[in-house]
């Protein structure tokens, strides 16, 4: 089975999202969703934070993703909690720092080394950054490139467990051959990371953090914080450079704000965070319900399945003005008047991602970076995006990227 090749799954994936944004639209035109469907779409802040603070209730729903194996993020109760603490030290060591330095030299040497050009290489370059941030929070050093092909492989498989977890029913073959694909190439990811001294503090710290949690992996868990940490990151700042492209004196305005040298850049804030309720990385999440409850107006039970929809919620016109428009200086970010439990891009209540505060420095200054050294350019045509574990924007041609030249 060719992984990276079929476009199978990421139709079918990013035909969901679109439903998601559709069915936004038709809430905010007042039109109802199908009752009889057997999934709860929840996009209001009420029903959300019900569901955030009732894990009892509403659990974990991965089906086919858990083959690659079981991590904090397919885990629940007091598993769930030891699995946090493997990484929750090491995040919040980088974040609670007041010296932010490092990481902008990280993506400043990644971004000069690589000059990227168009999209796809900016994807690529600013993964490998982000990859270098997550190593050196567990002690690890050295550049990174070397472990992005396998990265893009297991991207690959676990596009199609997550379409196998939707469409799945009676496809046991398929199944297990994309889960013998994704072993296959995380036992490559393991001789890369045991054989280059830059990798080791990293690996010994997953190899020996969580050996009491029966059945712990520590590649799977490895891998499954990758992804959760970089993936979402990278999403983020592609979008925020893709829409600094559509308007040339938003750039400017942006560029001016970072080379004031001030502490306090409300402008570059307020962009990231309308690129991510515009476009969020994680748009949706799945639960199962294990007890009859209603929600979102309806009963429900466990033949549902509750479906909370990020970019609904980030749409929802009962919590902002005018939603379906990006607005680069929204008011209620750059005023903070925006209803926080309306944004909640890294979620919400006791399952708040733990790496949500290094992800905001990372997104500064990953910004910073970028506008210091180049500049963006975009033609006039549609929005193209892909999604498998976060959202991102796909290469079409529209983005041009060059040097900026300061003198």
């Amino acid at each position: 089975m060719e992984l990276a090749n079929s476009t199978k799954p990421q139709k079918f994936l990013n035909r969901l999202i679109q439903m998601l944004y559709a069915k936004a639209g038709q809430r905010n035109d007042g039109i109802e969703q199908d009752p009889t469907s057997n999934l709860v779409i929840v996009d209001d802040a009420n029903d959300i934070e019900f569901i955030s603070k009732r894990p009892d209730i509403f659990t974990k729903n991965y089906s086919a993703i858990s083959m690659m194996g079981i991590s904090r993020f397919n885990s629940d109760g007091e598993e769930w909690s030891k699995r946090r603490d493997i990484t929750q030290s090491s995040f919040n060591s980088i974040a609670h720092s007041r010296n932010v330095t490092p990481i902008h030299d990280e993506y400043v040497e990644t971004l000069l080394r690589h000059t990227p050009a168009n999209a796809t290489q900016l994807q690529t370059t600013l993964f490998e950054a982000s990859l270098c941030v997550f190593n050196r929070a567990f002690g690890g050093s050295g550049p990174t490139s070397v472990l992005l092909p396998h990265i893009n492989e297991l991207r690959a498989g676990l596009r199609w467990l997550q379409y196998l977890s939707w469409v799945g029913s009676g496809q046991v073959q398929a199944q297990q051959q994309v889960a013998a694909i994704v072993k296959a190439t995380l036992q490559k990811l393991v001789n890369e990371l045991e054989n280059d001294s830059g990798f080791r503090p990293m690996w010994q710290h997953f190899s020996g953090a969580g050996l009491e949690i029966k059945g712990y992996n520590p590649i799977e868990e490895l891998v499954m914080n990758m992804f959760a940490g970089i993936e979402t990151t990278v999403s983020t700042l592609g979008w925020t450079i893709d829409r600094l492209a559509v308007n040339q004196s938003v750039q400017d305005r942006i560029f001016d704000e970072v080379s004031s040298g001030a502490a306090d850049l409300p402008y570059c804030e307020c962009l990231i965070n309308e690129a991510m309720r515009y476009f969020p990385p994680i748009p949706f999440l799945i639960k199962n319900i294990e007890k009859p409850v209603t929600l979102a107006g309806k009963p429900a039970d466990q033949s549902n399945l509750a479906l909370i929809s990020i970019i609904g919620l980030h749409r929802n016109r009962e919590y902002w003005h005018d939603p379906d428009t990006f607005d680069s200086a929204r008011a209620e970010f750059l005023d903070g008047t925006y209803n926080r439990r309306a944004f909640v891009p890294f979620f919400v209540g006791p399952r708040i991602c733990g790496g949500m505060k290094l992800a905001r420095i990372e997104l500064l200054q990953g910004l910073k970076a970028f506008v210091q050294h180049f500049k963006v350019a975009r033609n006039d045509s549609p929005v193209h995006f892909d999604y498998t574990l976060a959202m991102r924007p796909v290469d079409q041609g529209q983005l041009q990227i060059e040097h900026r030249r300061t003198h």
